[in-house]
């Protein structure tokens, strides 16, 4: 495969995005910092990797638009993820700590390239059952996350590395667009 074939695939994923389902996404990120309320993101390997990524990068901007929101990867404590697995099943370790953190009104993002990763169903599951919103970022047709999620972002590829690299594209559009309308607010 040659670099203008991976940059042509990349340009033809971002060109099938639902734009409305991202701008519901960034909607709904915005309203649950509006409200004060959590959000959470959680995702294996590399959408592991963009939900930390997404969680710093959306941290900054809550902590410069002053919104009060916590905004925690479930990704980024190794001790809650390797306690749980050792205990439950590694299956469990983001629904354990979905349970254990969360409070009607929060907001679950998950991010899964196939939309079929056990430990991310059981993760909105336990969202739904305990009155939170879930977005699904996914790929490859969407997958069971994609009919689970209140808003499914699904990335029309069945290359994971180009699933992963659009998904980081609609993280950053997502956050600059939050970014954006926090501070037009401000000068109102």
């Amino acid at each position: 495969m040659t670099l203008e074939h991976m940059v042509d695939g990349f340009c033809e994923g971002m060109n099938n995005i639902n734009v409305q389902n991202v701008e519901s996404a960034a909607r709904l990120v915005l309203d649950t910092m509006n409200k004060k309320k959590n959000i959470f993101i959680c995702g294996n390997g590399g959408s592991g990797a963009n939900a930390n990524l997404f969680a710093g990068i959306l941290s900054k901007t809550a902590k410069r638009n002053n919104y009060e929101s916590c905004i925690l990867s479930l990704n980024s404590s190794m001790a809650a993820i390797t306690s749980v697995a050792e205990s439950e099943g590694y299956k469990q370790i983001f629904r354990s700590q979905i349970e254990n953190m969360t409070y009607p009104g929060d907001l679950l993002i998950c991010i899964s390239g196939s939309g079929n990763s056990p430990n991310i169903l059981e993760a909105a599951l336990a969202a739904h059952n305990l009155g939170i919103k879930v977005i699904g970022l996914t790929g490859m047709g969407g997958g069971k996350l994609s009919k689970m999620a209140d808003i499914p972002v699904v990335v029309e590829s069945d290359n994971m590395e180009q699933i992963e690299n659009i998904h980081t594209a609609i993280i950053y559009a997502i956050t600059l667009w939050v970014d954006e309308q926090s501070m037009a607010a401000c000068k109102r």
